[in-house]
């Protein structure tokens, strides 16, 4: 099954139903990697915003999600973040920042091509293969 807008769109609505043993899972082992985000933190596939509740207080972040409605959701959890979060509706494979806009970029569960630009710089960025 491809996925795309129309299907993050589609399970908006019971996404945190479905991850919520992810979180309780992760939410230790998150917030010991989350305090080492540090300047200005491109954080791709927000989503719901599960995650913020592990970031450390006072970050710049800029967080992307091609799902409009995942955005929507994500609202409570940025507001009340203790720090900056800036949403933007956009797929992470082709953004619309120029190079050297971000200082950390951080993905929870998300899988870039390394065939685009963003897919290679975060694999590059995070050593991973």
């Amino acid at each position: 099954m491809k996925i795309n807008k129309k299907s993050y769109d589609g399970v908006a609505r019971i996404f945190d139903f479905m991850r919520g043993g992810d979180m309780r899972r992760w939410g230790p082992d998150q917030r010991a990697l989350f305090k080492n985000l540090k300047g200005r933190v491109l954080y791709i596939g927000i989503g719901t915003g599960q995650e913020i509740v592990n970031f450390p207080p006072g970050l710049d972040i800029t967080a992307v999600d091609l799902s409009y409605a995942m955005l929507t959701r994500s609202h409570s959890r940025v507001q009340n973040y203790n720090g900056r979060i800036h949403r933007c509706q956009m797929d992470a494979q082709a953004t619309a920042f120029p190079d050297n806009t971000f200082d950390t970029i951080l993905t929870v569960c998300v899988d870039l091509p390394e065939r685009t630009e963003t897919g290679a710089e975060t694999r590059w960025r995070t050593g991973h293969v």
